[in-house]
């Protein structure tokens, strides 16, 4: 097809986006979501217990991935790549949802990227980024 390009389709789709929008609507609890990259970091999460976990198949976020993940009324933890680029997409994250939606980094600065993380630090860092968002909640962004 002469208009189709393998990257097109990225930006207007989340990896698992449809499982965590079912979990996210038909739950009597605020969830917490997950974002990764790509799909390997999601699956490694997914593989350690994590099952809200959704990637963006790059290290952007384009304008309807934006409005998909403020539709999901849940908190986000980021864990994006430890790059220049991941940084970046992650400060245009926390500065978007900034007031809107509670949003936090997952630190791991000692890693590249989150299928790095050895299991057992894994859960430590996630849940030490879920006190922080907890901590955080007036401020709604960190």
């Amino acid at each position: 097809h002469p208009t189709y390009s393998p990257d097109a389709w990225k930006s207007r789709c989340l990896w698992n986006f449809d499982r965590v929008y079912a979990s996210c609507l038909y739950s009597t609890k605020v969830e917490t979501i997950l974002i990764v990259e790509g799909f390997k970091a999601a699956l490694w999460l997914i593989q350690n217990g994590y099952r809200n976990v959704t990637a963006l198949m790059s290290s952007t976020v384009s304008e309807l991935q934006y409005v998909m993940l403020s539709r999901l009324n849940c908190n986000l933890l980021l864990m994006l790549d430890n790059d220049e680029a991941g940084r970046q997409c992650s400060h245009n994250i926390l500065s978007t949802f900034a007031g809107i939606t509670p949003v936090c980094e997952v630190q791991y600065s000692e890693y590249h990227q989150p299928d790095d993380v050895p299991a057992k630090e894994l859960h430590v860092k996630i849940i030490k980024a879920r006190r922080s968002l907890n901590a955080n909640r007036g401020h709604v962004s960190q």
